[in-house]
């Protein structure tokens, strides 16, 4: 009866134990599951970041590669059009100001200020020139009031233009002194007319001289008109300046000449 007593009690006991244990189990079970779920998703998270971090690596390399294959170059400056990325389209800033080169008007203009001023230094210097010529030849009384007369509404001495190359001007200038010396000594009345200037500059001489014998001068003015090259006759508006000036029984002449441009 003990034996079989004991017998009894140790199954009991094993019962009561398998039933706390499965009870146990079903108690811990949402626990464990609950882990095992929360495990699960951090190692998707790490897996799809590894992923992601994967293909960015790959992407930016693309990109720049797509960025440098649509660099276009025109005339004037690259232009960057139409990065693809993710179904996107990137447009960079076009018609980026790029400085052009120095034009060439600038230098022309540059150029021509520089002549510009050339003449008018030209022109004080002979203005100066005149002025002692005349002071020379007449006397002071009637040389100030001569020198103003020369001066007044003459642009050839107070505004210059440019009318042609300063280097043809140069050989235009030397070659019609010497045409209009040749006219004036080989006329029947060149012994009559003393020549004290000739100068003449972008297309226009002017000539200072004394007239020895009435009318001389202009008889030799009109001989000149007919035969120097390309001389201009006047037309009555806004003809050169002329001038006579009579002192002690001696006429002094200034007497412009215009010419056309060959």
């Amino acid at each position: 009866m003990t034996k079989k007593g004991n017998t009894m009690k140790n199954l009991f006991s094993n019962i009561v134990v398998a039933a706390v244990c499965l009870s146990s189990g079903y108690l811990l079970y949402p626990v464990l599951n609950e882990n095992n779920e929360e495990l699960e998703l951090v190692n998707e998270l790490n897996t799809n970041n590894e992923q992601q971090l994967s293909q960015t690596k790959t992407d930016t390399p693309q990109l720049v590669a797509q960025s440098d294959k649509k660099v276009v170059e025109t005339k004037n400056n690259p232009v960057i059009t139409n990065i693809e990325k993710d179904d996107k389209v990137l447009v960079a800033e076009k018609d980026i100001n790029v400085p052009e080169p120095a034009q060439n008007d600038e230098v022309v203009n540059d150029s021509r200020i520089v002549l510009q001023q050339e003449l008018k230094e030209w022109t004080m210097e002979h203005k100066e020139r005149i002025d002692e010529l005349i002071t020379a030849n007449m006397s002071s009384s009637v040389s100030e009031g001569m020198k103003a007369q020369v001066i007044k509404d003459n642009d050839f001495l107070t505004k210059p233009e440019l009318k042609q190359d300063s280097t043809e001007d140069e050989n235009w200038s030397y070659n019609m002194e010497q045409e209009i010396n040749r006219i004036i000594a080989e006329q029947a009345l060149g012994d009559k007319f003393e020549l004290l200037n000739i100068s003449c500059k972008q297309l226009t001489c002017d000539i200072l001289g004394v007239e020895k014998e009435g009318n001389t001068w202009f008889k030799l003015y009109v001989n000149i008109l007919k035969n120097a090259p390309m001389a201009e006759f006047p037309n009555g508006e806004n003809a050169p300046k002329s001038l006579v000036y009579m002192d002690n029984g001696k006429s002094l002449i200034y007497s412009q000449i215009r010419f056309k441009s060959s």
